[in-house]
C-alpha cells in the first residue's frame, strides 16, 4: 500500500491525471459546450492513525458557447490507506469549492470510522 501512496502522490501521477482528464474533456465537448484545460493541484491532508493519505483538486471551466456564461467545476479527490484498504472521498461543486472545513470534517469522520473498524 505504501508503494501505491508514493505513486499517487508523485508528480508523474499528477501529470498522467492531467493528460487523461484533458483527453476526456476534449472528447466530452460537443455542440455549444466548451471546456477549458483541466488543472490539478495536490491538497494537504491529515489522516491521523492511517498509513498515509493523498488529495487532489481538479478544476475545469466550462461555458455554453463563446459568449455564454462560464462555470467552474471543482472535484476534490481525497483518500487514505489503512492496512490493505484505500478509502476515498470525492466532493464535487460548481462555482466554488466545497469549504475546506467541511471537507476536512468529512474526511476525518471517514478516517475515524476506518480506524475503529474491526474487519
Amino acid at each position: 500500500m505504501q508503494r501505491d501512496l508514493t505513486t499517487i502522490r508523485s508528480p508523474k501521477a499528477q501529470a498522467c491525471f492531467e493528460h487523461f482528464l484533458d483527453q476526456m474533456v476534449v472528447s466530452s465537448a460537443g455542440g455549444s459546450v466548451q471546456f477549458g484545460q483541466a488543472q490539478i493541484a495536490p491538497l494537504a491532508l491529515d489522516a491521523p492513525g492511517m498509513d498515509g493519505s493523498f488529495g487532489y483538486r481538479v478544476t475545469i471551466t466550462g461555458s455554453a458557447g463563446t459568449a455564454g456564461p462560464q462555470v467552474t467545476i471543482y472535484a476534490d479527490v481525497l483518500g487514505f490507506a489503512r492496512k490493505n484498504y484505500e478509502i476515498d472521498l470525492n466532493a464535487i461543486a460548481a462555482g466554488q469549492p466545497i469549504p475546506t472545513a467541511t471537507e476536512q470534517h468529512l474526511f476525518s469522520l471517514l478516517a475515524t470510522r476506518a480506524g475503529t473498524a474491526t474487519h
